[in-house]
């Protein structure tokens, strides 16, 4: 097994360990440039085939079917484990502007993935808003390295309430950036 595939295994067995105790997600950068987003506690197993010489995983959902993922063509492939889950994919560049980007899926039900790009290190705050500008949920609010990130939304304010069906906001302020993007949550 190369060297590649035994950090992968690595990289899972972190994860999951990590993961066992809270809602995580894993987010799958495919190779056409799309991303995927999976419910850690919906698989029920990831193997690499050997065939494509482990360039290929499938991901096995307890819910049934199993998707078929094929990695990036890198030699860089990153891995970064939080509370807002586990990522996968091709490292890239250092983004030059502020990007919000939409969130996916839009609408949502029951969680949304937020991502962003920060050209710079510094504070960074991501909120949920209602309408009328009213805070729900506070998302992150912190300190962040420069590069992509991205938070999970659950569809919940803060007092942990389910939100009701409807339009929202997600605002991001990045020192002195503030971005806006529209987020449409049905039960």
């Amino acid at each position: 097994m190369n060297n590649r595939i035994l950090t992968i295994f690595m990289a899972i067995l972190v994860m999951l360990s990590i993961c066992q105790a809270q809602t995580s997600f894993m987010h799958v950068n495919n190779k056409d440039g799309s991303k995927t987003t999976y419910d850690i506690k919906d698989i029920n197993k990831m193997t690499f085939d050997p065939a494509t010489d482990y360039k290929t995983m499938n991901i096995e959902k307890k819910t049934g079917g199993t998707d078929l993922v094929t990695l990036p063509e890198t030699k860089n492939l990153t891995f970064t484990v939080n509370s807002t889950g586990f990522n996968a994919g091709q490292s890239r560049a250092r983004p030059k502007q502020y990007i919000l980007h939409q969130n996916y899926p839009n609408p949502f039900n029951p969680v949304t993935t937020i991502a962003y790009d920060l050209p710079r290190s510094g504070q960074v705050e991501i909120k949920i808003i209602d309408v009328t500008g009213r805070l729900l949920r506070a998302l992150f609010s912190g300190q962040q390295t420069a590069g992509s990130h991205s938070q999970v939304w659950d569809g919940r304010n803060e007092a942990g309430e389910l939100c009701s069906s409807g339009l929202y906001i997600c605002q991001a302020k990045f020192e002195k950036a503030t971005l806006v993007k529209k987020i449409m949550f049905v039960k």
